[in-house]
């Protein structure tokens, strides 16, 4: 059983952002689920985080209902008219290595025996289990989100300027306006529970038939 290798903040941000040329060009030496670059021309994954202050995000680990998946969630059409503005998932890849889920639920194939993935979302020990945190979408007014736990929606994102700090923080703006909305403050540290049922549903064994 190989050794599941985890992914930093860095290397989550730019994690399969970038198409594999060698598998452009047929002749990548890596499966799908074993490579670094985006097997999936029609729609690469997206950096899941602002750079300039990541607790900010740019979409949710909700697969978008305008995109059409096959058996095994492969993108087969993307319809999305809201392209890479989009604030759901595009694709498996974006909804597994999520900031809010990656490394967050046990994975069910190793419970079960065995895990074959390279880069596996699910968390194998106990080293690899991340710390829940809050996050904020932004540019988010007027759109249907569902409540999701540790998401705050907020209008946009706003420095502030006095302070030259470089670990400061993105300010909430929300004069004049009542549309910020937090999900549950239920100090409880574990997954949302919506969300861990849809995404308990995707094996490991789901992912690995990819590739």
């Amino acid at each position: 059983m190989p050794n599941s290798k985890v992914l930093n903040m860095t290397s989550l941000s730019c994690f399969r952002t970038k198409m594999c040329t060698s598998y452009m060009e047929g002749n990548c030496k890596f499966t799908e689920t074993r490579c670094l670059y985006s097997h999936c021309p029609i729609s690469t994954r997206r950096c899941p985080f602002y750079l300039s202050d990541t607790s900010f995000i740019r979409y949710i680990p909700v697969l978008c209902k305008n995109i059409v998946f096959g058996p095994n969630f492969e993108v087969i059409q993307l319809n999305c008219p809201y392209g890479n503005d989009c604030i759901y998932s595009h694709c498996l890849d974006e909804l597994l290595y999520h900031p809010i889920f990656y490394k967050i639920i046990a994975c069910k194939d190793l419970l079960e025996g065995s895990c074959k993935l390279t880069f596996c979302p699910f968390v194998h020990k106990k080293s690899e289990q991340r710390t829940l945190r809050h996050y904020k979408v932004p540019f988010s007014k007027g759109l249907e989100i569902p409540p999701i736990k540790y998401i705050t929606l907020v209008n946009r994102i706003m420095y502030n300027k006095g302070n030259a700090d470089s670990s400061k923080r993105a300010a909430i703006s929300s004069k004049g306006d009542n549309s910020s909305t937090s999900c549950s403050s239920d100090s409880k540290d574990d997954f949302d529970s919506n969300l861990t049922m849809q995404l308990a549903s995707l094996s490991t064994k789901t992912c690995a038939s990819r590739g």
